[in-house]
């Protein structure tokens, strides 16, 4: 068997189910820092949430320290925990008129399917109905309500963990210029 070399094991991927034992050991580790720091209560986020700040730097554990750190005093800051009952947004009707979006049902494979009309916005119109700071409170809401209601739903329709979405952004009576508006 001279001449043959062992098949080369691709990367993990660092998502749910396809770990490495290193990456598994940083999981933990980062796990333990967040309850014996009191960062959060680690019972609010499972394996698939946490695995998501690992991904996103590369499982270096200061880094996903720091931006939990971070994302957890923005929360905070921002009210996100009682958001969804807290947080009204009475012009949402009016908005809609000039700027059509929202979730209409799921796909072929479980996740929520999000529209926008793009090109029917108008930019002009949005903010004589609302202001950025209540539009961006609105996007937090809707984010929230997607995590904890709508991907949770979705699964049990599933039968298993979605945790993507499907987005729509149809250009019709636009351009592509409307997004960079």
């Amino acid at each position: 068997m001279w001449g043959r070399s062992k098949p080369k094991e691709e990367p993990k991927s660092g998502f749910m189910g396809d770990t490495s034992p290193e990456q598994d050991a940083v999981l933990a580790t980062f796990k333990q820092w967040v309850e014996a720091e009191k960062v959060a209560d680690l019972a609010l986020y499972d394996d698939y949430d946490m695995l998501r700040f690992c991904r996103a730097r590369k499982f270096v554990l200061e880094d996903m320290q720091l931006m939990f750190k971070n994302f957890i005093d923005w929360r905070i800051k921002e009210g996100v925990d009682t958001i969804i009952k807290d947080y009204a947004f009475e012009e949402k009707e009016k908005i809609q008129e000039v700027y059509p979006h929202g979730y209409h049902g799921v796909d072929k494979f479980h996740r929520p399917i999000y529209i926008e009309r793009i090109g029917m916005l108008d930019v002009p119109a949005v903010f004589t109905i609302s202001t950025e700071e209540r539009m961006i409170k609105h996007y937090i809401k809707e984010y929230e309500v997607l995590m904890k209601l709508r991907f949770p739903a979705c699964s049990e329709l599933a039968g298993k963990k979605i945790q993507q979405g499907l987005t729509i952004m149809d250009l019709t009576h636009g351009s592509i210029g409307t997004i960079n508006k």
